[in-house]
Order: structure tokens, then C-alpha cells, then sequence
């Protein structure tokens, strides 16, 4: 079945831009949402590596974090093969061992998909949302700037995979109090793919 990654910086508002669009969209054909994190995450504390998501950016060595990273996709590749699968997650992440790739080249394959959404917001707009969720530890992003790197690495790793794999990327800005505009083009996306 088609699999769109949908993709973003931490803050940038990509669920709420997804849960919208899938409101929008109002299809007959049951969407699964695979979030990579939380597939992740389940595993990194089954194997008390982490007690909360934003440990796993500093908790988890490398080696770890990459198989981690398999599993998960293993697991979203077996869940999207009999329904559409929206996988949102991050291109890069932030780690305590530099920015790394999100979905390295190997699960980027196995994951196969159709088109690769990237979310983007102006960074001094993101810092004041993450600034803003308490419910989340986000310090090790920092500022606008660090964000504006952040989203600039991640846009190369989407221009890589787009080469890499001949799947079509969409960029969608995500203006502050303009929700569902973004939204309405990330429904125009699923409705093409799904």
C-alpha cells in the first residue's frame, strides 16, 4: 500500500498540520499515522535505555540508535503492507553525537515511499513553540539559528533521498496562524497518493 513520510523539525507543527489534513481529507480508506518515535521509543524502554522520547537524542549510543531505527522500520514496513501509512518522523536528528540521518538510506528503501513531505516554519517561529511545550525537553536545539541549520540539513537529506530513490519531495510552510492552509496542501499530497 502507498506510504507518504511526512517529515518536520521538532516544533514545527507537523501532527497538528497531519491530524487537520486527515480531518480534510475525510477518506473511506483507513490511514494508519506511524510515528517513528514512538516505535522507537517503545523499544529503547522495553530495554530501560530511556525513561522518556527526548532521552533518546543523548541516552542511547550510536550503534544502538541505528538498530532501534531498523526495528522500527521493519515494524512500520509490516504495518504498511495491507493499509496506507503516513510515517511521521524527522529526516535528522540531533544527537549527542552530531546531527545524523532520520531515516538512513537502508529504511528509507525498505520504507519505500511514494513521496517525502517536508514541513518547514520560519526557525524563530519553531524556538517559540518549542519554547512553549512543556510537555517536551527541546534545549538541545537551541535557537532560531540552530533550527535554520537543522532545517536546512534536513532539507538536503530530503533532496538526497528524492535522487536516491526517484520519489518526489513537497516542501509546505507552515505560517504561523495559517494551520489550515498548510494543512489544505498536505491534503492535496494524500489525496494524489492515497
Amino acid at each position: 500500500m502507498p506510504l507518504v513520510v511526512l517529515v518536520g523539525a521538532p516544533g514545527v507543527g507537523k501532527s497538528t498540520v497531519q491530524n487537520v489534513s486527515l480531518e480534510q481529507l475525510q477518506t473511506v480508506k483507513p490511514i494508519k499515522v506511524a510515528v517513528f518515535g514512538d516505535y522507537m521509543f517503545e523499544m529503547a524502554r522495553k530495554a530501560k535505555l530511556v525513561e522518556n522520547r527526548d532521552e533518546m537524542r543523548s541516552k542511547i549510543p550510536r550503534d544502538k540508535y541505528r538498530e532501534l531505527q531498523m526495528k522500527a522500520a521493519e515494524q512500520i514496513a509490516r504495518d504498511a503492507k495491507d493499509r496506507s501509512v503516513i510515517v511521521n518522523t524527522h529526516l535528522s536528528m540531533v544527537t549527542s553525537f552530531g546531527l545524523i540521518p532520520g531515516m538512513p538510506l537502508e529504511i528509507l528503501k525498505m520504507l519505500a515511499p511514494k513521496i517525502i513531505v517536508v514541513i518547514e516554519a520560519d526557525p524563530s517561529e519553531i524556538a517559540i513553540r518549542q519554547k512553549e511545550d512543556k510537555a517536551r525537553e527541546r534545549s538541545d536545539f537551541g535557537d532560531a539559528e540552530k533550527l535554520r541549520e537543522f532545517q536546512n540539513y534536513s532539507r538536503s537529506c530530503a533532496a538526497a533521498y528524492s535522487v536516491i530513490q526517484n520519489v518526489p519531495v513537497k516542501i509546505i510552510i507552515n505560517r504561523q496562524g495559517r494551520i489550515r492552509d498548510a494543512a489544505a496542501e498536505l491534503t492535496e499530497v494524500l489525496k494524489n497518493v492515497f
